[in-house]
Order: C-alpha cells, then structure tokens, then sequence
C-alpha cells in the first residue's frame, strides 16, 4: 500500500506543481527580503510594520534567512493541503475506497499507510522549504559558518514545527473519517486554526495550554520561542496526545463504517 501510494504521488502532476509552486515563493521571499504571514495575530498594525523593517535590516545570510522564514512557516499548511487530498483523500475522490476495503485489506493497515505516507510526504515540505531558503540566501547573500548551537537551535524549532503541523492535520484525519468528505476536511484545515486564535486573543491570551494547542500560530512563533526542556516537557505531550485522541476516533468511526 506504501509503494503504490508513493508511486501515485510522484507520477502525479499536482505533486511537482505544489513543490515548484512552494520552491519559487520560498526562492522570492528570500530574494524580496520579506515574510508575510497568514494567521491572525493579536499584534497591532505598527507591531507588525516594525517587525517587517527589521527582518528586511537584517542580512539574509543562510542562518538568518532560516530563521526568518520561520516566521511565515504556517503556510506550509496550505501547501500541505494538496498533498492531504492527494494521498489521505485520492480513494474517496475517485471511488475506489470501497473496493479496497473488500479485497481484503483491514482497515486499520489502510489508515496507518496513508497517514504514514502523509507523514513523510510532509517532512518532504520542510525539507523544500527550508532547503531552498539555506540555499537561496547562501548563494545570493552569503553562507555562514555552521554551528553546533545554531544547528541545534533550528532542530528544535523544526520539531516544534513539525509537531505542530502535524496537530493540525490530526484534525483534518478526524474530519475526513467522519464525513468521508474531502470538503469538509478542508475546510476544517482551513477554519478550526483561524477559529482558535481569534478564540485565544479575545477571551484566552494568558491561557498557555490554548497557546500551545494553537498550532497554527506555533509553526510561525517556534523560532522566536524560547524552546528550552521546560517548553517542550510542557508542549510535546499535550500535541501527542490531541493527535493521538483525534488519530483515536478517526479510526474507531472509520472501522465502524459501513460501506
């Protein structure tokens, strides 16, 4: 079931127009010097105008370039999304979900392989992101020297990231479960995170555990976090456990399904 699900993805057009649409964003981003965000954020309008004059200051190096793209990393959600519907969704897209299950596949197997195969397909969309960004800036602004502390800086925030991204999609697996609905999972990609936040800056701002569950904002704050052992023995278990419990009954409704 991996390989044929992997096989359909690289022999799929969608795939490499979302990685060259995704390389050539990166690639100008970089070379513009800016970032742009796309998550409501309790900041003000002069907050933010300030914060974007300071990333273009900055030099743009390979090291700086990485951590400035960290702040924009939420848009892997929607770059993420293709990809969802590509491999999770392409079953109920074309019908054929149905006779999988009766040939003889249990189900169980049917979604631990596709949400494997999510899995690494979206490390693949770190690996892009931040590839292309170490080596725009590198060859236009300069590489900098590698460091074990700034290394094991930016290994921290792409597992917070990583993490992160991947709370979010918990929700779309759940979603598409339940209703067997590629729209419905979607959109609730798209809204649940834009509902949070407004949630959590109006009524919950000193909440941390809201913070935390805010997953789309995590992926644009973790590199201007301070991602110390405290932080991650506090928001490591909290983001396994919402996916596992929406991982859970995703695939309790999904083995209860008649089809």
């Amino acid at each position: 079931m991996l390989r044929a699900d992997f096989y359909r993805l690289f022999h799929s057009k969608g795939f490499y127009i979302t990685q060259l649409v995704l390389i050539l964003v990166v690639a100008f981003c970089v070379w513009d010097k800016g970032v742009f965000s796309m998550t409501v954020s309790e900041q003000n309008a002069q907050e933010i105008a300030q914060r974007t004059d300071l990333i273009r200051e900055m030099a743009w190096t390979s090291h700086q370039a990485v951590m400035a793209m960290s702040t924009m990393a939420a848009f892997l959600i929607y770059f993420s999304l293709p990809l969802f519907y590509m491999t999770v969704g392409a079953d109920l897209n074309n019908g054929t979900l149905k006779n999988i299950i009766s040939s003889g596949m249990s189900r169980g197997h049917y979604f631990f392989s596709k949400y494997s195969v999510f899995l690494m397909v979206t490390a693949l969309q770190f690996i892009f992101y931040y590839g292309t960004t170490y080596l725009v800036a590198g060859f236009t602004n300069g590489f900098d020297a590698l460091s074990l502390e700034w290394l094991g800086n930016f290994i921290r925030v792409f597992l917070v990231q990583y993490l992160s991204l991947q709370g979010v999609f918990a929700v779309t697996m759940l979603v598409i479960f339940l209703t067997l609905s590629n729209v419905w999972s979607i959109l609730a990609t798209i809204v649940v995170p834009l509902v949070l936040t407004v949630v959590q800056i109006a009524y919950f701002a000193e909440s941390k555990i809201l913070a935390y569950l805010n997953f789309q904002s995590m992926l644009n704050q973790a590199g201007a976090l301070t991602l110390d052992s405290e932080f991650f023995l506090e928001f490591t278990p909290l983001a396994l456990l919402v996916i596992a419990v929406c991982l859970l009954i995703a695939l309790m409704s999904f083995k209860q399904r008649d089809f």
